[in-house]
């Protein structure tokens, strides 16, 4: 669904509908770096653990009773992932986790990079730091 509503070719909504829900993502306004129509820049989030073009993600966290949830597109590799756990928790670590370790799996083999091995450090419900190595 993400990459249907965000990719390059988006399904949903012609262009103009879907750029609303892009963050301004080079504002030094936080309020509009962050949020776009429903959708947040989750790469500010330090999940992505890139830099540049590869640090950008936006999508939205999800959490109800009993289920935590992120979905994330990259423009640059046109890639999106959601990530689903039947595991709630106040600090939502396990989706923010799994996406540090997925997307970075799977830029190292989009890319051509030799796999890197990546951990996520939460600071925060909306924070932490994904390194890898």
């Amino acid at each position: 669904l993400g990459h249907v509503l965000w990719g390059s070719s988006s399904l949903l909504l012609p262009k103009a509908y879907r750029d609303l829900m892009v963050p301004k993502l080079h504002s030094h306004d936080f309020r509009t770096s962050f949020y776009g129509l429903a959708s947040q820049n989750v790469g500010l989030m330090g999940i992505t653990g890139g830099t540049g073009e590869y640090a950008i993600a936006y999508g939205h966290l999800g959490a109800t009773y009993g289920y935590d949830s992120i979905l994330a597109y990259n423009p640059k590799l046109d890639l999106a992932i959601a990530v689903a756990s039947n595991i709630e928790t106040p600090d939502q670590l396990q989706p923010s986790d799994t996406f540090c370790r997925v997307f970075n799996r799977a830029k190292n083999f989009m890319i051509g990079e030799a796999v890197q091995k990546c951990t996520f450090v939460q600071s925060g419900y909306y924070g932490g730091t994904c390194t890898c190595k």
